[in-house]
């Protein structure tokens, strides 16, 4: 299944990288390729991922966890694709990206 990206989660992930490059340039690039194998594992088995919880049951929201960083990829499983809605820092105003979301 196709997956789409918004631009504001794509902008999440650039500062992601950015502020873990400054740390240490070698935590930016894991931190890519766990983001890459995250969206992998979605592309995969999307369905094997949890749904958020706290969001009513005819949403179709799950989130992918990444290893040894503190954030998410909160994604939407639709008709004919995968909409990444953001990439979360796990510490986070629960659900401030629920506007990004668009009826299908």
């Amino acid at each position: 299944m196709k997956i789409e990206m918004l631009s504001e989660a794509a902008i999440e992930l650039d500062e992601a990288v950015e502020y873990y490059a400054l740390i240490r340039p070698r935590l930016s690039r894991e931190l890519l390729g766990r983001f890459r194998d995250c969206v992998r594992s979605i592309e995969l088995n999307a369905e094997n991922h949890p749904r958020l919880e706290t969001l009513a049951t005819d949403l179709n929201i799950r989130r992918s966890i990444l290893k040894r960083f503190p954030y998410m990829i909160v994604f939407e499983i639709l008709a004919n694709e995968i909409r990444i809605l953001a990439f979360a820092h796990t510490a986070s105003q629960p659900n401030y990206w629920m506007q990004r979301r668009r009826d299908s």
